[in-house]
């Protein structure tokens, strides 16, 4: 199986459905792999997530910012906003596989309350 381009695969509805039954993500989140949208749009069904905010380094429709999730500088987490770092309470994520670590270090330094990830190493 070859890679997809920016390891862009789609998180199933029935995946996101199963974190938020089990933890109780609330508040503004980040979804800074968003892609087309799938697990953001679920996130913004939940009634306790108040708003979702979407990045991607593809540029999809409907997404808020698009910049590297790696990156600290990135539009996402606040910057070049005159240094304004954004505050999140949870960041939920399906990210690159082969990106994820340093997408993990701006995740857990912008989010006040959680991080939850979907990992899946594809051989």
């Amino acid at each position: 199986m070859s890679r997809k381009r920016f390891d862009a695969y789609p998180t199933e509805t029935a995946v996101t459905r199963t974190l938020l039954n089990r933890v109780p993500i609330s508040g503004i989140v980040c979804e800074p792999c968003a892609g087309a949208g799938l697990m953001a749009g679920e996130l913004q069904k939940k009634t306790a997530v108040s708003s979702v905010w979407t990045n991607d380094i593809a540029h999809y429709e409907r997404v808020d910012f698009f910049s590297d999730a790696t990156d600290p500088l990135a539009d996402v987490w606040g910057y070049p906003i005159a240094n304004f770092q954004r505050s999140f309470s949870w960041v939920v994520t399906n990210p690159p596989f082969n990106q994820a670590m340093g997408v993990l270090r701006q995740s857990w330094e912008h989010a006040s309350v959680g991080v939850a990830f979907l990992l899946v190493k594809l051989l």
